[in-house]
């Protein structure tokens, strides 16, 4: 038998028979993580989907196209807050309030 893993009692999870849109409950094989290739595959295919779901998302958000996401995953890039403004991850830049040097911190500190 194989366990199946819930955010809170089984008995809540079947009453409310709710899952939030994004969740993907999972029945969990008793292998510790070691598979067979078959294995190996369906986390594969998992992964991709995770993968595209998320660029897509971003992609609705920022404006652009899935392909240029895609192609801009590929590696990292680190971003100023305006270059991520400009790109549109971000709508805007929020300033932080500067804070004055604390009388009481000694200097050796």
């Amino acid at each position: 038998m194989r366990p199946i893993l819930c955010p809170g009692p089984v008995e809540e999870s079947r009453a409310t028979g709710a899952s939030a849109a994004g969740a993907r409950p999972l029945i969990a094989a008793r292998s510790s993580g070691i598979g067979g290739a078959a294995d190996i595959e369906l986390q594969g295919d998992d992964l991709r989907s995770v993968r595209d779901t998320v660029l897509q998302r971003i992609a609705e958000a920022a404006g652009k196209t899935y392909d240029r996401i895609f192609d801009d995953s590929l590696r990292d890039r680190w971003f100023t807050a305006e270059e991520a403004i400009e790109y549109g991850l971000h709508r805007s830049r929020h300033r932080l309030p500067v804070r004055p040097a604390s009388s009481d911190r000694n200097e050796d500190d």
